[in-house]
């Protein structure tokens, strides 16, 4: 982890930690639940439940349990899940924190930010070594990659964190 920043990691369930749904309810599928067990040790991250299992108290439970997470999105009902990501980073002040996004799906991705790593999963393979090696790179790098001037990002509210990282640097 660098310095006293700390990572975030907004976490999706199905399609990223549960593949197998033959498995029981608020179960999770085992080489993808090390992967991430693995993640959270390397990087030290802050956990944030972004799935929609949030919406559910026993699959909450699950999380709270099994990973050890017990913040979750809130839900803006705005029908992405990156809104609701976006608004758990502006009332937390997270704007100039490594952001990562894992999630199968594209809607809850941010782009154009410099300090977000957006790992999309096939949901029928889930988190993957090569998924798992890229967010802990990304954690642990020393700099941030560089996003294009041009680039712009997918949500106007983002406009005021893209600001203050661009203060910070």
């Amino acid at each position: 982890m660098i310095g006293v920043h700390m990572p975030v990691i907004f976490l999706d369930i199905d399609g990223v930690l549960r593949v197998n749904h033959t498995l029981p309810a608020a179960q999770f599928d085992i080489p993808q639940l090390q992967l991430f067990k693995n993640i959270k040790i390397e990087t030290g991250a802050r956990c944030v439940l972004s799935s929609t299992w949030r919406l559910y108290p026993r699959h909450r439970m699950a999380v709270r349990k099994i990973l050890n997470i017990d913040e979750y999105t809130p839900d803006m009902r705005a029908g992405f899940r990156s809104v609701d990501i976006i608004k758990f980073v502006e009332t937390y002040n997270l704007c100039s924190e490594r952001i990562v996004i894992i999630d199968d799906d594209i809607t809850a991705h941010i782009y154009g930010m410099p300090n977000v790593c957006n790992i999309v999963t096939d949901p029928r393979v889930g988190l993957t070594v090569e998924h798992a090696s890229r967010v802990i790179e990304f954690c642990n790098s020393p700099t941030l990659p560089e996003v294009p001037h041009a680039e712009k990002t997918n949500d106007s509210v983002l406009q005021d964190c893209v600001q203050k990282i661009s203060q910070v640097n």
